[in-house]
């Protein structure tokens, strides 16, 4: 278990960009939601890696490796990060 309480937006990032990452978060509406995601470059297809969404500061990006679509998180919602592979 990673202590994500002390980690910035870009170290958050940078882990998903070097590993595959299992991220518990509460989703807006209340709901506890866990994901298996990445920002590896392997998983990161040319299509996803042209995405032009605007993301804000208190948001990470990341591709969902069950769907393997662009999913995100707010870092004020993490209840858990584990770095898995």
């Amino acid at each position: 278990m990673i202590n994500h309480n002390e980690m910035s937006r870009q170290e958050i990032i940078d882990l998903l960009k070097s590993s595959i990452v299992k991220v518990s978060f509460l989703k807006t509406n209340g709901e506890e939601r866990v994901m298996i995601g990445t920002l590896l470059s392997v998983h990161v297809s040319d299509k996803l890696k042209n995405s032009n969404k605007k993301v804000s500061d208190s948001i990470v990006p990341l591709i969902d490796l069950t769907i393997n679509e662009w999913r995100s998180f707010r870092i004020d919602s993490i209840k858990t990060l584990e770095k898995i592979a």
